[in-house]
């Protein structure tokens, strides 16, 4: 399969990285649903990512670098990739060819975010103070299963500032139930009766029957 069959469209508005990562993701979407492998293909590219890349830095800075031209990366990408899908091959190689292999990861949430929307799945985000354990999040996945229906799918990150808790947002609508949060809510609250304790204070002193 020539490297030429992936076709991007380049973003006319958008010229970020984002934009760019959305353009090569939909083209790869594209070519994966026609051949009925979306799910195989972006199976491959999550192990390319969190199997090799993430464990070998010094070959992912390779395969980042403009210093390489892009004929040494298509020799590499044949040896490390000798048995994987042939449309995953063909996608690497373009990336090579323009020199995207940078924003790899990008490219990587947005084909799955594509393809959410393409099953009907609902992403969630879920940040917490530190990792959840698998009970925590199968009961948030219930839970949010329960309100929006249908199946979900958690994103999950990790903040320590948040002290405790977490945030979850399901598009636009965002459930905080964090610690700090919790914290800065008590706080308003002790601020406020602390007002109104002071100001009815100062009424009964003024008032003529407040002696």
């Amino acid at each position: 399969m020539a490297a030429a069959e992936i076709s991007v469209k380049k973003p006319k508005i958008d010229v970020s990285a984002q934009g760019i990562a959305e353009a090569y993701a939909k083209a790869l979407l594209e070519a994966t649903e026609a051949a009925g492998k979306s799910e195989a293909v972006l199976a491959e590219l999550d192990s390319w990512i969190d199997d090799v890349l993430e464990k070998q830095p010094k070959l992912d800075r390779l395969f980042a670098s403009p210093v390489v031209d892009a004929e040494e990366k298509f020799a590499l990408i044949d040896r490390a990739l000798k048995k994987a899908e042939p449309l995953f091959v063909n996608f690497m190689k373009v990336l090579a060819q323009h020199e995207r292999l940078e924003i790899i990861r990008t490219i990587r949430t947005k084909a799955h975010h594509f393809l959410d929307k393409l099953r009907g799945r609902t992403e969630a985000s879920v940040v917490s103070a530190a990792p959840l354990d698998p009970k925590q999040s199968a009961a948030i996945k219930a839970r949010l299963q329960a309100t929006y229906g249908g199946e979900v799918v958690l994103l999950e990150t990790v903040d320590p500032s948040l002290i405790g808790g977490v945030i979850v947002r399901v598009g636009d609508r965002v459930v905080d139930g964090s610690l700090a949060n919790s914290l800065a809510r008590l706080i308003e609250q002790l601020i406020n009766r602390s007002v109104h304790e002071i100001q009815r204070r100062r009424d009964s002193f003024s008032s003529p029957t407040g002696n």
